[in-house]
């Protein structure tokens, strides 16, 4: 069995969508002849957690490390919320190239190259945000002489969310990215739009080096968790509302059926589940659909499943300034849930082409309130039509499935030690 090195911050029992890719690769890799060996940190500062998703890899070896850096950092009694937290780390990446989890980096590389020393490493894979994992990862290439896999998650210095406190923190930034991009021996995405994203900006990069590894959904997580029996027609989002993103667009659906189908309107329940803004609350006060919305909080990744596979709909939203690669990880397991889609999204980017190639739903600009209200509509006056409208779907989305995607990542490292 050949081993990897997998360098990823973000971690179980850390919880959150970001999370799940390689949890997921680390759980189906062995199956296809490679051992992971995980580097992460000593989990503190997580939006939320989740000890449960462990339990799918009792068997892996990991290695917690300390990480200098400000949100890690600082006491728990003394640390900002959830919702604040991302307001903070927003902030401090202006002034930290690549990101404020550089402090990760000498702690990465140093245990990186204790783990080499007592068991042989066959290749080394590094996924981000943060881009510093692939610092410290290109770092350890260097120095163990193996093969590099690097993971990208988000666009890197192409993401309309990077915001730089001067030009000269972006030429860094983009010097970094072009570094890693040269130096790695694959670089692997969750989407096209991000591959390109990286050509434009670096044409001098052969393209051959560049692989699209999607996003996905483990069917063995639907297959364990039983639905949430529920007495309304039922909206569900999961995650959390970031930057531009809010409840707004579902909201002026809503209204619109409120004053033109009041008996619908009342047989309607909305169920946010994740970590909010007092903003996102407020808008719904003010909307007067506190009786409908229910704000759950974060919940552990199986009952998120279960609430999935409970709804009648499944509402994704992701605003125009987030730009075209954005395809969030809730949405693969959307389509794992096999239920309708309503993304309020724009035409054009990453998400909505996903929707339309797998048939499991519709897609709306964000101010589309008429046509949004038109679908809920839709469905709720042929409610038992759901599953057949995405049976048909559900051809589309099987290769999104996670173990498959994990079978092609172990094809790419096969052929980097072949070399």
């Amino acid at each position: 069995m050949k081993r990897l090195l997998v360098l990823s911050y973000y971690f179980p029992p850390m919880g959150m969508s970001g999370v799940q890719r390689t949890l997921k690769f680390v759980k189906y890799l062995p199956q296809f002849g490679w051992q992971p060996v995980v580097l992460t940190i000593k989990p503190r500062g997580s939006y939320g957690y989740d000890p449960a998703l462990l339990e799918e890899i009792p068997d892996t070896e990991i290695v917690r490390t300390f990480s200098f850096d400000p949100l890690y950092l600082s006491p728990s009694k003394h640390r900002p919320s959830a919702v604040a937290r991302r307001g903070m780390i927003s902030g401090l990446n202006r002034f930290f190239i690549p990101d404020n989890k550089l402090g990760w980096i000498p702690f990465a590389v140093n245990r990186g190259l204790s783990i080499a020393k007592e068991q042989s490493i066959d290749a080394i894979y590094s996924t981000a945000p943060p881009f510093s994992s692939h610092l410290a990862a290109l770092a350890l290439k260097r120095k163990l002489n193996k093969p590099l896999v690097c993971d990208f998650r988000d666009a890197w210095t192409q993401n309309p969310q990077a915001a730089y406190a001067s030009p000269l923190h972006k030429k860094l930034d983009c010097f970094l990215e072009k570094k890693v991009l040269k130096n790695a021996d694959r670089v692997v995405a969750i989407n096209q739009e991000i591959v390109d994203s990286f050509g434009s900006m670096h044409p001098e990069i052969s393209s051959d080096k560049f692989k699209v590894l999607p996003q996905g959904f483990d069917p063995a997580d639907f297959e364990s968790v039983a639905p949430i029996k529920q007495s309304k027609f039922t909206i569900v989002y999961t995650g959390t509302f970031v930057e531009k993103r809010s409840p707004q667009p579902l909201l002026n659906a809503l209204k619109i059926i409120r004053d033109l189908h009041p008996e619908i309107f009342s047989n309607i329940q909305v169920i946010f589940a994740g970590t909010f803004r007092q903003q996102d609350k407020d808008m719904v006060r003010l909307a007067g659909m506190e009786q409908i919305v229910e704000f759950k909080g974060y919940v552990p990744h199986k009952e998120s499943i279960a609430l999935l596979k409970s709804a009648d709909l499944l509402w994704l939203v992701i605003h125009p300034s987030e730009g075209n690669t954005v395809a969030t990880g809730k949405l693969y397991e959307y389509l794992g849930a096999q239920k309708p889609i309503l993304a309020s999204t724009p035409e054009g980017g990453a998400a909505a082409g996903l929707i339309n190639r797998t048939k499991t739903g519709k897609v709306f600009s964000l101010s589309d309130s008429i046509s949004a209200k038109g679908y809920i509509v839709e469905l709720y006056n042929n409610k038992e039509m759901g599953p057949g409208l995405i049976s048909a779907g559900s051809v589309y989305t099987a290769s999104y499935d996670r173990r498959i995607i994990a079978n092609h990542l172990s094809d790419e490292l096969d052929r980097l030690v072949a070399k």
